[in-house]
């Protein structure tokens, strides 16, 4: 293993260990995905890279990110941006170079760029010295921090993948206790209607039930559920960029809709938007957009207030073992 970043020599035999734990779990997954043989000079040609930091392993050639031998729900322009900026750790890598990489033959607004390194920074956190991994350098572009460690493997090449929507986006799942009444209630309510709003104070449990919620739902549905975190959107302008991105699309600010509209196709889905009151006049607007082109999308949002939508139906969360909820409007 080649340490990208200067580092003193140690114990060899302890070295050699600490580098096989790193990079075990990708071993592992690459002999479970390496069913169709080759021969042998197309195996000894074959060489795959994987980057080591902190508790993250990343391979390139499987588009995988793991941590703690656990795969990381990313999209791909998120996997592909990382790919180059930890290839340059401690070099500053310019907007346009990142977009180039991304978004090969593509024009995509920046908004795209800005929305898929601010979601590679919520599933790194931060480095051991309290710091982001990935750096701004105002005016010029973004730096990786982190020490990163190499290694160049001889590998039977996984076959890859095909490109489909990120519909299994959802946070780890948390225990509810009481809610199950709520629960059947919400989801007569957004089959027959489409479009629901659970509002209701700060910490009173909306998020955990929404998520809750898509996660039994995602079965009805041939794509799956998806969970769009809208907390982390300070800019009303990012709002169908982060949408688009969290699927897997590649649309700009101005072409979300499109670029959704492919990927999604004209099937039945279920997207939950979470923490919508900072914005919720962009979001509705994004919502009725959306809904428009897609009739048969169904959408749960979670908000301290509805978002003053026409076809929107706002569902009221009272803190458990209070009474029953009250519609605001059906």
């Amino acid at each position: 293993m080649t340490a990208l970043s200067y580092s003193p020599r140690r114990d060899r035999v302890s070295r050699r260990q600490q580098r096989y734990e790193l990079i075990r779990p990708l071993i592992s997954l690459g002999r479970s995905h390496s069913a169709q043989a080759q021969s042998p000079s197309e195996t000894a040609r074959c060489k795959e890279t994987i980057y080591c930091f902190g508790e993250f392993q990343f391979s390139p050639h499987r588009h995988l990110l793991l941590r703690r031998a656990l795969p990381m729900k990313l999209g791909s322009r998120a996997l592909d941006l990382l790919h180059l900026l930890i290839d340059h750790p401690g070099v500053v890598v310019s907007k346009s170079d990142l977009i180039r990489f991304a978004w090969p033959d593509t024009f995509v607004d920046e908004s795209n760029l800005k929305v898929n390194i601010s979601g590679l920074r919520a599933v790194l956190g931060e480095t051991q010295e309290g710091l982001p991994h990935i750096a701004t350098v105002p005016g010029r572009g973004y730096k990786f921090v982190a020490q990163v460690l190499r290694e160049e493997l001889k590998a039977v090449p996984a076959k890859p993948a095909p490109i489909e929507p990120r519909l299994d986006s959802f946070p780890a799942a948390r225990t509810l206790h009481g809610r199950e009444d709520e629960l059947t209630a919400l989801s007569y309510r957004l089959r027959s209607k489409g479009f629901v709003t659970i509002t209701g104070h700060a910490g009173v449990g909306k998020s955990v039930l929404a998520s809750e919620l898509g996660r039994r739902l995602a079965g009805e549905f041939e794509g799956g559920a998806c969970f769009v975190d809208l907390t982390t959107i300070s800019d009303a302008r990012l709002i169908g960029a982060a949408i688009a991105a969290s699927l897997g699309a590649n649309g700009s600010v101005e072409s979300f809709i499109p670029a959704t509209v492919d990927l999604l196709g004209r099937g039945r889905r279920l997207i939950v938007l979470d923490g919508c009151e900072h914005l919720a006049q962009a979001i509705g607007a994004a919502i009725d957009r959306l809904r428009d082109a897609l009739p048969d999308l169904l959408v749960l949002c979670t908000s301290r207030s509805n978002l003053g939508c026409l076809a929107e139906s706002v569902y009221r969360l009272l803190p458990p073992h209070q009474p029953i909820h009250t519609a605001l409007r059906v």
